[in-house]
């Protein structure tokens, strides 16, 4: 009895090994997926600021007169 009792123990300890070692892995995975997507998202943030301030620019730009740098009548309409 006491044989069956540890090649079972050894089978259920062999398993728990097994498992435990699959499951670091996919932990270790599922982090590596995280900080990718943490990356991705800052990388689409920063984006997104220099596009917002690129249109910022642009406004100013298309609202203001190159040489004197005054408003020009674009501006002016929406003043008005």
């Amino acid at each position: 009895r006491m044989h069956k009792d540890n090649d079972a123990y050894l089978e259920a300890a062999g398993q728990y090994y097994e498992l435990s070692e699959i499951m670091e892995k996919e932990k270790q995975a599922m982090i590596a997926n995280m900080l990718d997507v943490r990356e991705s998202l800052e990388r689409a943030n920063k984006k997104r600021r220099e596009m917002e301030e690129a249109n910022i620019r642009l406004l100013e730009k298309s609202e203001t007169d190159a040489l004197t740098r005054l408003a020009n009548r674009f501006r002016l309409n929406d003043y008005l």
